[in-house]
């Protein structure tokens, strides 16, 4: 695989795309682009048509990037480029997150003054992950769905930490709030 610089202009995005890229969307990986530069290449085939990474080109597009790290597939058929395409949007969409790991990762971010916006997480994200500070009910339990829930307090954020690390290693579902 040979990465190559190519100007987008030079570039036709999937005209039968089925990835839809929203402002949310853009806007995300418009911040990312900004603060980190282009950490992947997006694939391309032999006619310059864009099979990953249409929101990518969009985006830098946007940020007024003449050009971009792209690498050419070898691809032949339309048929293994179309499989390809819906694949690797569809492999990340399957992901889950690690709920906990990620509020612990939010929580340092923020705690180092950074922009989470620009990775993709705006004030209602945040408040569906992180909480917002009060100490009522969960929503599902309030609405009358059933769950188990317990409320530890802790000494410290340090023992929090250790507390939460050893309930993961354990396979208990839980988040830091």
């Amino acid at each position: 695989m040979q990465i190559e610089s190519i100007e987008i202009e030079k570039l036709v995005f999937d005209p039968s795309n089925a990835r839809k890229h929203g402002i949310k969307n853009i806007d995300a990986i418009k911040g990312s682009l900004a603060k980190f530069g282009q950490q992947k290449p997006v694939v391309i085939d032999d006619k310059n048509i864009i099979l990953a990474g249409n929101g990518t080109v969009a985006a830098a597009k946007e940020l007024g990037w003449k050009s971009i790290n792209a690498v050419h597939s070898n691809l032949i058929s339309e048929v293994q480029k179309t499989a390809f395409a819906i694949a690797d949007n569809r492999t990340a969409e399957l992901a889950d997150w690690d709920e906990g790991v990620l509020t612990q990762h939010l929580l340092s971010l923020q705690a180092e003054d950074f922009d989470l916006g620009d990775i993709g997480f705006d004030d209602l994200d945040l408040k569906k992950i992180l909480g917002d500070g009060d100490e009522s009910l969960p929503e599902n339990i309030e609405a009358g769905k059933p769950e188990w829930l317990i409320v530890i307090e802790c000494d410290d954020e340090s023992h929090q930490g250790s507390l939460f690390d050893e309930l993961q290693q354990r396979g208990e579902k839980c988040k830091i709030m």
